[in-house]
């Protein structure tokens, strides 16, 4: 299981927002590392190495983001938004949120639950996203 298609601000595939860390590790059913992105972090995040996938949590021990990065497939629509180029996966977010937050290496489409990220985007706009995160409603608002 490398591929995985996006389910607009639920989740993706069979992983929902709101699941257990266990339901998380039950359904991608590989080796995990557990880890803390900072000492006070009240739950820590999964990283699925062999996947190229991390499960981010609520204080409360819910899933609320999945990021991809290589060997996974992230898809929308049936297009990977790892494999087309920033400025292609840009373009295919942007007809699905007119007001999508534009930055310089990345850009944030609220209506769809997904952000990407390219630090060679300035350089070279068609290079590949290094990673995709998919999110829960109101995950940036915190």
């Amino acid at each position: 299981m490398n591929s995985f298609e996006i389910n607009p601000l639920k989740g993706v595939d069979t992983l929902e927002f709101g699941m257990s860390p266990a339901q998380v590790r039950g359904v991608l059913n590989v080796e995990f590392e557990s880890f803390k992105r900072s000492p006070a972090a009240a739950c820590p995040c999964d990283y699925f190495p062999n996947l190229g996938v991390f499960g981010y949590y609520t204080g409360e021990g819910k899933l609320e983001a999945l990021e991809f990065a290589l060997p996974s497939q992230v898809l929308l629509d049936g297009r990977n938004l790892l494999s087309v180029g920033f400025d292609a996966a840009t373009s295919l977010l942007k007809a699905k949120d007119e007001k999508l937050e534009h930055y310089v290496d990345m850009v944030i489409a609220h209506a769809v639950g997904v952000s990407l990220y390219a630090p060679q985007a300035e350089e070279s706009p068609g290079s590949p996203c290094e990673s995709v995160l998919v999110f829960a409603e109101g995950y940036y608002n915190l």
